[in-house]
């Protein structure tokens, strides 16, 4: 089942700014969490703040969603490693 490509987020404070198509646009500050569901539906990933500057990131990802995590930095290729 394909459907649309789903990213929200949680924050003590949001403003929408503008949507362009099915995309909306907003201005988020003290993120508390945020969740991504893809558009196949295969990777769906939890991000919970456990810090100032550090969060959680918890769910199942397809192979592609976490080697463009690998390839942005939020996660390291060590962690598969220690697997």
């Amino acid at each position: 089942m394909e459907g649309k490509g789903v990213i929200y987020v949680e924050a003590v404070d949001k403003v929408s700014l503008k949507q362009v198509r099915d995309v909306m646009f907003v201005r988020a500050s003290e993120v508390i969490g945020a969740t991504y569901t893809s558009k196949s539906g295969s990777t769906r990933l939890r991000w919970e703040r456990t810090s100032e500057q550090t969060g959680r990131l918890k769910g199942e990802a397809s192979v592609n969603a976490v080697l463009k995590l690998v390839e942005a930095g939020i996660i390291s290729e060590e962690i598969f490693k220690e697997l």
